[in-house]
């Protein structure tokens, strides 16, 4: 009979992966790391994007444009 060179390959496949499960960890553990920091960056500053967009919206205030009529005072 032949020798089954798929068979051959399946083996050194498997011999060249076999700490590939602390590699796989390290770079789940590198995702989660990566993920966790850009959640926290987006729950720290989306609420003042919002309020900085509101105070925009809102225009000049009464006080401001009392001011502007009487800027000597």
């Amino acid at each position: 009979m032949s020798k089954n060179s798929f068979k051959d390959l399946e083996d050194l496949y498997t011999k060249e992966r076999s700490n590939a499960s602390d590699e796989t960890k390290k770079k789940l553990n590198a995702n989660i790391n990566l993920f966790g920091l850009v959640s926290n960056l987006i729950e720290l500053y989306i609420p003042k994007v919002g309020s900085i967009i509101g105070a925009l919206d809102n225009g000049p205030s009464q006080s401001d444009k009392n001011n502007k009529k009487q800027p000597n005072k």
